[in-house]
């Protein structure tokens, strides 16, 4: 078995798809492959580091607010409209509810996503452009809550996303 290079372990293998890594190891005993009819013992796989953002916040909220903050130590990125995301609220808004998802890289902030709260609790995730958000280590995620609602309460999202 070869010797492990960051982002992928075997070389001849071509380049993992975004977001995952290639690894490699040895099996037991050497087989033959189907499509080469060639000896092998080295088998190779692709994986994926999940990276998860999860807040909750009890009860109604206060409307347009700062509401959960989060400093990558790591490179992390989000698949497009936050794929794989999930959410629940206790109680649904008498109006659809619009949460702003923003990325602070260096100081300047840009709106990256919305999740919509439906008013039969459906969660939208949505981000910028319907496509891949990246942050590096040090960058923070910021979500704000909507404009007040009445009813809207006990709401906890988990943004999937993946360590790059």
């Amino acid at each position: 078995m070869s010797g492990p290079t960051e982002g992928n372990l075997n070389s001849t293998t071509p380049a993992a798809p975004a977001g995952t890594k290639n690894v490699q190891w040895q099996a037991d005993a050497a087989y033959t492959d189907s499509l080469t009819g060639l000896p092998e013992r080295d088998i190779s796989a692709n994986y994926e580091t999940p990276f998860k953002v999860v807040f909750a916040y009890p009860g109604i909220q206060p409307g347009a607010t700062l509401i959960a903050l989060c400093c990558f130590d790591v490179a992390v990125s989000f698949p497009a409209n936050f794929s794989g995301s999930k959410g629940f609220c206790g109680t649904n808004p008498t109006a659809t509810a619009t949460y702003t998802v923003k990325k602070n890289s260096g100081g300047t902030v840009t709106t990256i996503g919305t999740v919509a709260i439906s008013t039969g609790g459906a969660f939208t995730f949505a981000s910028t452009g319907g496509t891949l958000q990246s942050f590096a280590a040090g960058d923070v995620l910021l979500i704000l809550t909507p404009a007040s609602d009445a009813t809207l309460a006990d709401v906890a999202m988990t943004l999937a996303g993946y360590r790059t």
